[in-house]
Parts: C-alpha cells; sequence; structure tokens
C-alpha cells in the first residue's frame, strides 16, 4: 500500500517520511488511532516505503518487486500478528499465520476494516479473539532469524491490547534490545488497555480522525453528490472512514434523518398517549437496512450533541449548519447534563445490538421507553 492511497493523515505522513530520510527510524512504534482513522494503512504504507528499492521522497515506487510482495501480503520480512481464536476449522492454539489467507483477504479489500469484521472474517462464533503467548514465541522465532531480502525486518501487530499480560512480558525484552534492522509496529486502539511497560518501550504515533475536509473530497470523488451532503455522511458516520463505506455501498440510504427523528422523540415525550404512532413507527424503522439503522442512531446522538451544546451557550461548535439545527430549537431543551449520558449510552447499546441482527421493533418498542424516562427528567 502506498501513502497516497491513505485518506488524509498528512501531518503522520510527513513525520514518518522525514524519520526515514534522515534515518532515524524507532526500532518500536506505537499507532495510537481510532477506529476507522487508518493506522493499519498507514502501517502497511509506512513498512512498504522502508523496504522499497526505489522509493521517491513522498512515496514508494509501488512497482518494484518489494512493493508488489508487500502490496500482496506476502513479502518474507514482514510478519503480521492479530487477535485469533478457536473456529470450526481450527480446533485448538489458533495462532496469526492460521488465518493469514482471510487476513490478506480483508486488508486487501478494505485496509480500515474494524475488530467486528474481524471477528465475523474468521467465523469463531462468541468466541474472544486475543493475542496469544504462543504468538510472542512466534515473534521472537521469526526475528531472530536473518532477513531474507529487506534491509529491515518489520512486525505489524494489529490491535496490540488483545496481547495477554503473559504474551506482553516475553515481547518485552527484544523490544528493548531487538536485532539490527528491526521494526516493530503496534496499532492499538485502547491505549489504556496495554502495559505501561510496553508502553515506555515504544514510541507514540498518534493519527486522529481523518480531517472532515479529506472525507468530504473522499465521499465526493467516489459518489459525487453536493458538498452538503457529504458533510452531512461525515458527521453521521463520526469521521470512521469504514462506516462511510458501508453507507455508500446502499444506494437508497436517505440521509435525510432530521423528520425521522423528531417524529421519533414526539412519540418518545409521550409513549403511552401515541401507542398506534409507535407501533407504525418501529414498523418503518424494521423495514430499513441494518445500515441505515446504524446510521439513523448514529445520527441521533450526533443531534444528542448538538442540542447540548446549543443549551449551554456552545454554538461555535456546532457540525450541524444553522439551517439543519433550526428545525431542533425546540427539543433541545430535553437534553442537558442530567440525562445526556445515559441517553446516548442506550442509542450507543441499540446500535450495538442492531450490529448483532437484533429485531429492530422489539428494540426500537424497549428504547422507546427507556428514552422517554430520560427525556423527562428535569
Amino acid at each position: 500500500m502506498k501513502f497516497v492511497n491513505v485518506i488524509g493523515q498528512q501531518e503522520v505522513k510527513d513525520k514518518l517520511l522525514k524519520s526515514v530520510a534522515d534515518d532515524r527510524i524507532s526500532h518500536a512504534q506505537l499507532f495510537l488511532a481510532t477506529e476507522g482513522a487508518g493506522a493499519l494503512a498507514m502501517a502497511l504504507a509506512y513498512s512498504q516505503y522502508i523496504n522499497c528499492t526505489n522509493r521517491t521522497a513522498t512515496d514508494s515506487c509501488g512497482t518494484c518487486s518489494s512493493c508488489v510482495k508487500c502490496a500482496k501480503l506476502i513479502h518474507p520480512d514482514v510478519h503480521f500478528f492479530y487477535p485469533v481464536s478457536n473456529s470450526k476449522k481450527i480446533k485448538s492454539e489458533a495462532k496469526s499465520i492460521d488465518y493469514i489467507e482471510s487476513w490478506r483477504s480483508m486488508v486487501t479489500s478494505h485496509p480500515y476494516f474494524t475488530f467486528e469484521d474481524w471477528t465475523m472474517e474468521m467465523d469463531i462464533e462468541n468466541r474472544q479473539p486475543i493475542i496469544a503467548e504462543r504468538e510472542s514465541s512466534e515473534i521472537i522465532k521469526r526475528l531472530s532469524l536473518k532477513s531474507y531480502e529487506a534491509e529491515y525486518k518489520t512486525c505489524i501487530i494489529w490491535l496490540a491490547e488483545k496481547m495477554n499480560d503473559t504474551t506482553s512480558n516475553k515481547l518485552l525484552k527484544i523490544l528493548e534490545e531487538p536485532p539490527d534492522k528491526t521494526l516493530f509496529i503496534l496499532i492499538t486502539e485502547n491505549y489504556d488497555q496495554i502495559l505501561p511497560t510496553i508502553i515506555s518501550r515504544t514510541q507514540l504515533i498518534k493519527i486522529n480522525r481523518i480531517a472532515e475536509t479529506d472525507l468530504v473530497q473522499y465521499i465526493i470523488a467516489k459518489k459525487p453528490m453536493p458538498q452538503g451532503d457529504a458533510m452531512r455522511i461525515v458527521h453521521i458516520c463520526e469521521n470512521n472512514l469504514k462506516k462511510i463505506d458501508n453507507a455508500l455501498l446502499d444506494d437508497k440510504v436517505d440521509f435525510a434523518f432530521e423528520k425521522k427523528f423528531l417524529e421519533w422523540m414526539r412519540i418518545c415525550l409521550k409513549p403511552i398517549d401515541k401507542a398506534k404512532e409507535m407501533i407504525a413507527f418501529n414498523a418503518t424503522v424494521a423495514e430499513l437496512g441494518r445500515e441505515q439503522i446504524k446510521l439513523f442512531l448514529a445520527f441521533c446522538i450526533e443531534t444528542s450533541r448538538e442540542c447540548l451544546l446549543h443549551n449551554y451557550g456552545h454554538q461555535s461548535m456546532h457540525r450541524f449548519t444553522d439551517e439543519v439545527f433550526a428545525g431542533f430549537t425546540k427539543f433541545a431543551p430535553f437534553i442537558h447534563q442530567k440525562n445526556i449520558q445515559p441517553f446516548v449510552k442506550e442509542l450507543s447499546d441499540a446500535s450495538y445490538h442492531i450490529e448483532r441482527n437484533a429485531n429492530p421493533k422489539i428494540l426500537f418498542m424497549d428504547l422507546t421507553f427507556k428514552l422517554a424516562r430520560l427525556l423527562n427528567i428535569k
């Protein structure tokens, strides 16, 4: 993967490019990012650039033997480790190498995939994937060998927070005193779940959410639309590129959720008095696809944030335009500091359950009564 294929993040790209140009590549780096920000894509581009035999000042060539192998994830000196678990096909002591074909398929098709996407790809039912102790032995073994063809041996550990304590402790020595020309890239979305001893041995590289302007350009290039509509998608999807791509897959998605939200909130305020309307609304929601329901719930969360900012005089932080927010001014007072946290949590939990194929009619019936209690808190 080339740097040009990583959406946005120019500041991080420049920092990594400079480290190579100055020959100051830290042997252990921790890429900290939120979901959908592109940490894995950045790591792939970085490792390809380091190994490229014909790189320029800004990117790898993409055509040399090393780049071709890196792009296909078959370079003998680039090693991948990621959370795995036993499955129907792999009965015991699963390791990353057992899922390498699935890994290559996922990464090459969309390197911005999520942990949930990966667990579904492995088909491990309800098991929890981890990076187990046996993986640390494999890492030490591979990196102790001489490199085949590249200058650097690279070890990319995706979601390093999934390493258990035993795994992490076994890696401490090689992280502190690695073989010559060895590069560790640890990727995490949960910094506080990594052992402090691991953190102390790595250089932190923060990868923030992708900038709105970069995502708007990406959306319009992929599916031409007015800039305002593209901005709406960015906000609803929380600057998460994977969510954006999922949304763009459905040509029937209507991102104008304002009327639907206000209709639901009117029902939530007095659900007993509006039982017929609630049943009709739930039936309408149930007809939507899973991704569209998740987008609607994400819009509800975003609108809650906007209402809270409006109530406490922080309009300068609004993400909605004045025209869009005008319809919510009468509803805004119902969102305040006493109910905002549980209100958003209920919406987030609902999205989580929809992701796992909960029945929308039952879910929204229950959710409506829960939100009603919260909205009536004074």
